[in-house]
């Protein structure tokens, strides 16, 4: 029986990237999880268009926790049309 109090999911702006079911995981899967999100974090051209889309960038070279407004480092703002 699934228990939805038993697994950790990656989401990527509601999209879910990667689910780990912990109540039957073996080591092997906790590693293919870990896969997974590391090459996730690795798209760094999807992460800064996610930013993008919030109004913000990681163009500082990830220096920072999260993200930073885009005109703190001289971006302009550009509305989505």
């Amino acid at each position: 029986m699934f228990n939805p109090q038993r697994l950790i999911e990656l989401r990527v702006n509601g999209a879910t990237v990667t689910i780990l079911h912990t109540e039957s995981a073996v080591a092997a899967d906790y590693v293919g999880f870990l896969g997974s999100v590391v090459k996730t974090l690795n798209d760094s051209d999807a992460l800064e268009a996610e930013a993008n889309k919030c109004g913000r960038t990681l163009a500082t070279g990830f220096k920072g926790i999260g993200s930073v407004p885009l005109e703190s480092v001289g971006v302009p703002e550009v509305l989505d049309k």
